[in-house]
């Protein structure tokens, strides 16, 4: 499941308030109880998705600290190109 982390925020750039968050967690399949792993290249961005108004909608949140630039450098990982 992949949700772009820009949509955790409003128009007006501030995060979005908890409950539009686990609504819209929920239909990408990700619910309170699953344990989310956050990444990206370089672990920027996910620090952004951890925050402490996405943490509260989805509240098993960590950061993969390598992200893609460990995962995707290592062949002996999988890698699932979504569809």
């Amino acid at each position: 499941m992949h949700v772009e982390w820009t949509r955790n925020l409003a128009g007006d750039g501030r995060y979005r308030p908890v409950g539009e968050l686990r609504a819209m967690y929920a239909q990408a399949g990700i619910t309170p109880e699953r344990e989310v792993i956050t990444y990206c290249q370089a672990a920027t961005a996910p620090r952004r998705a951890t925050s402490r108004s996405h943490s509260r909608a989805t509240p098993r949140v960590r950061n993969y600290i390598g992200s893609w630039n460990e995962w995707g450098n290592r062949l002996d990982l999988p890698i699932v190109t979504p569809s």
